[in-house]
């Protein structure tokens, strides 16, 4: 049974393998990115936390992405992160189901 928060966000088909995707939600305060690694889906905040920039678009590997401007890597599952980041990213609930992507707005703790 779904969860009445959860919003649906796109079809798995959106998402490149090793790749991201950025949205708004609406009702959420910033934009999330899933990420398609390994055949699992991830949703986390769309913006690194040492500078404002978008992680779509990062290079993935070993379930982090990379952030392309200042190469502070972010782990897709629990969101730590490295250096020079020192705040981790935030993590979203995410559910897959008939082919459609569905994330609770409510970030993981």
């Amino acid at each position: 049974m779904s969860c009445s928060l959860e919003v649906r966000v796109c079809s798995v088909n959106d998402v490149p393998e090793d790749g991201g995707i950025g949205f708004d939600l609406e009702g959420l305060p910033e934009s999330i990115a899933i990420f398609k690694n390994q055949g699992e889906y991830f949703a986390v905040a769309e913006l690194c936390t040492h500078g404002d920039f978008s992680l779509v678009g990062g290079e993935i590997e070993d379930c982090q992405v990379e952030c392309p401007m200042h190469f502070a890597r972010f782990d897709l599952r629990t969101g730590a992160c490295t250096f020079p980041a020192y705040v981790p990213l935030r993590t979203y609930p995410i559910r897959v189901e008939g082919g459609e992507i569905f994330v609770d707005p409510s970030p993981n703790v």
